[in-house]
Formats: structure tokens, C-alpha cells, sequence
């Protein structure tokens, strides 16, 4: 089986009053059906890792990075979509094949939650029956909350509209950046039961940073790692390396 996604030799570099952080994925090859645990220290890479997966933050240089969604003959090379600033395609992936909760939530404001939910498949020209919209929405303990706009709604209450956006177009790629965060223990670990039972009834892949590392284990299918690495640059330079470990 293929990988969804695939990266090798792929760095990202930023530069910061004189300071240089860096961040190498020596390779990632993620499975469709594989939920997938993003860890590592604060200002590791974390969500910078699922920026580029995401399509949304350019590498800075590369030797791989694509990505195969189940039905796709061919896999999309995505450093030559980004090398040929094919902006509009990398855009038609995004919203084909990418389910993305940020960590902010990142809902429009003047649109109720029924309408923001279903706006990842108006955005395909699909359909987003209320009926199923609702249904989602009861599945994350929202029942009720469909004519709401997000600003009368706890910070908890709004993660969760936004992971019912992600999940809504059953996207082949799931990326979700701390999507537990704003809520309650027991709600966080239905989250994560969720993200893992989609992955496997779904064959979607599924990358999930998170702190909490109690939270994912014996859930998790695959652990991404990112790590300082000591031995790389110099007194200004910081480089996190991404490691990627099977579940024995």
C-alpha cells in the first residue's frame, strides 16, 4: 500500500534577529487507515511540520514530499507545485483532500455553526445536508448548537465546531494541531477515540500534535518524534529532527 503522504529530506529554515531555527524531516511515510502522534518539546517544529503538511508553508529545501490520496493513480508532487508557484492547485488539494484544526479554531465569525461546519464541502460544489451537518455535531456533543455563531460559544464548544469542519468531508488527510486543548478530559479522549476509529472505518490518515502524551498512548499507530539535534549548525542555529517510530 502506499503512502498518503511521503517527505524525505525536507528542511524548513526561518531566520529570527539573527537566530536560525531549522527544522529536518529525514523521512516521513505515512499509510492511509494510520493515526499518527506529533510530540516534541515546545518550539520544536510542531505545527510548523503541519504547516507543510498542510500545504500552506513552503519547505525550504527538499529531495521529496507528496502526497497519494486513496483513488489517485499518481501521487502530486508537491515540491514542484510549490516550485512552479501552482497556487491555485495546491489549493484544490487543501480542500479535497485536507481536514486542518487549528489550534485558535480558526471559525468565520458571521457564519453559524451549521454553515461553517458545511463549508468545506460547499467549497468541493458538494452538497452539506443539515440532517448530516446535525448529526456530526451530536456525534461531538453539540446537539442543539447548529444555529449559533461562534462567538456565543465556549472556547471548548468552538474547538469542537472546528474539528466537526475537519472531519465533516471526510477528508483522506486529517492534520489536527492540539485539537484537545479547550476541553475536558473525558471530551479529549472521545476526540482522540474519534480521530482513530475515522482513520480505521475511514482509511483516512490522521497526524494529531498533542502534549498530553497519556492521551494517545496505546491509540496511536505511529509516533512522530521531534528532537533537538546537537550536532547540527552552530551557537545561532537550532535544528529539531523528525523521527518517525512504529508502534510494536
Amino acid at each position: 500500500m502506499h503512502p498518503v503522504v511521503e517527505l524525505a529530506s525536507i528542511l524548513r529554515r526561518r531566520q529570527d534577529g539573527g537566530r536560525t531555527f531549522e527544522l529536518f524531516v529525514p523521512h516521513l511515510a505515512v499509510a492511509p487507515g494510520r493515526f499518527v502522534a506529533v510530540v516534541g518539546p515546545s518550539g520544536s517544529g510542531k505545527s510548523t511540520l503541519l504547516d507543510m503538511l498542510g500545504l500552506v508553508l513552503q519547505p525550504t529545501e527538499g529531495a521529496r514530499f507528496t502526497v497519494q490520496p486513496q483513488g489517485e493513480q499518481q501521487p502530486f508532487d508537491i515540491l514542484e507545485l510549490w516550485q512552479q508557484q501552482r497556487d491555485t492547485a495546491l489549493a484544490d488539494l487543501r480542500r479535497r483532500y485536507f481536514g486542518y484544526v487549528i489550534q485558535t479554531g480558526g471559525l468565520l465569525s458571521f457564519l453559524n455553526v451549521t454553515r461553517n461546519v458545511g463549508l468545506a464541502r460547499r467549497l468541493i460544489g458538494a452538497q452539506a445536508p443539515a440532517q448530516e451537518i446535525a448529526a456530526v455535531l451530536s456525534e461531538l456533543g453539540l446537539e442543539g448548537q447548529g444555529a449559533k455563531r461562534p462567538a456565543s460559544l465556549s472556547g471548548g464548544e468552538r474547538q469542537r465546531v472546528a474539528i466537526a469542519r475537519a472531519l465533516f468531508h471526510k477528508p483522506a488527510i486529517i492534520l489536527a494541531d492540539e485539537p484537545t486543548a479547550a476541553v475536558d478530559r473525558e471530551r479529549a479522549r472521545d476526540i482522540v477515540q474519534d480521530f482513530k476509529r475515522r482513520a480505521s472505518a475511514e482509511h483516512a490518515t490522521v497526524l494529531m500534535v498533542t502534549h498530553d502524551l497519556n492521551l494517545v498512548e496505546g491509540v496511536a499507530d505511529d509516533w512522530v518524534h521531534l528532537r533537538p539535534d546537537r550536532t547540527a549548525g552552530d551557537a545561532k542555529t537550532v535544528r529539531y529532527v523528525c523521527e518517525q517510530m512504529e508502534v510494536a
